[in-house]
């Protein structure tokens, strides 16, 4: 994933950037920042959205594969936190 940071884009990149956008925002100098800067904010609330609802569906995805093995996903999840908390203690004694 690429990061760009502000000075970028206003040091003449936002040209370079908004070559494929519509009308004068792919033309005119402050209007071409402005958009890459617009776009740039939209992608990265999109990836946030992106990873809440990959989130959501793992979860989901677990809490089926629990109740098919007979198992609410709070008492797997739970389950699961004990053996790793004794798994780190076992090996801090070592």
């Amino acid at each position: 994933m690429i990061q760009f940071s502000p000075f970028l884009i206003t040091a003449g990149y936002g040209v370079c950037f908004s070559q494929h956008f519509r009308g004068r925002k792919n033309r005119c100098y402050s209007l071409a920042v402005r958009a890459v800067r617009r776009a740039f904010v939209y992608a990265s609330k999109a990836r946030k959205v992106k990873r809440h609802s990959m989130r959501q569906l793992w979860i989901q995805r677990i809490a089926a594969a629990s109740r098919e093995q007979h198992m609410k996903y709070p008492a797997l999840i739970h389950n699961l936190l004990k053996v790793r908390d004794l798994t780190a203690s076992s090996h801090e004694c070592v």
